[in-house]
């Protein structure tokens, strides 16, 4: 989308958007700096999936347009330097794993939580499971996401 369709879209002048926004890469940083987000995250990595799979709409509109830009190339960590999401996650569970381990568990976990934010819904109209709860939907998805958070078996 360029600027020009943002303006059309939006029904302001172009040179607006220009004079107070700059490019569109300035743009895509304010919308990344809203970050709109949850106060504070539950203490157990089990609370902090159930919470993140159930996020506001807010957030997963943020959730898909950090993806997308992403996904379009953009320097997201240039854009938004500051992730609070991924820092509240990594803060939690940094109390249940070693440091290197947590920090690798929260991408992954993240990278699966965005992901689904992202396209598991429009998977679940392919596979006409669109009608399901969101209670339906977190008692599917824990398990796997638990069984990823469990504690690994002393000794190894």
């Amino acid at each position: 989308m360029s600027l020009r369709d943002v303006a059309t879209e939006a029904n302001v002048n172009l040179g607006l958007i220009h004079r107070y926004i700059g490019s569109k890469e300035d743009l895509l940083a304010r919308v990344l700096a809203v970050r709109p987000g949850p106060e504070h995250f539950p203490s157990d990595p089990a609370g902090i999936v159930t919470q993140m799979l159930r996020f506001e709409p807010d957030v997963v509109q943020y959730i898909r347009v950090f993806v997308q830009a992403n996904l379009d190339g953009y320097d997201v960590r240039r854009l938004q330097p500051s992730m609070p999401i991924l820092t509240a996650v990594a803060k939690e569970l940094r109390q249940h794993f070693p440091g290197a381990d947590a920090d690798v568990r929260t991408v992954l976990l993240a990278s699966m939580i965005f992901g689904w934010h992202s396209v598991g819904h429009a998977y679940l109209k392919t596979l006409r499971r669109s009608s399901l709860s969101s209670d339906e939907l977190a008692a599917a998805i824990a398990p796997a996401i638990e069984g990823f958070l469990a504690a690994p078996p002393a000794g190894d």
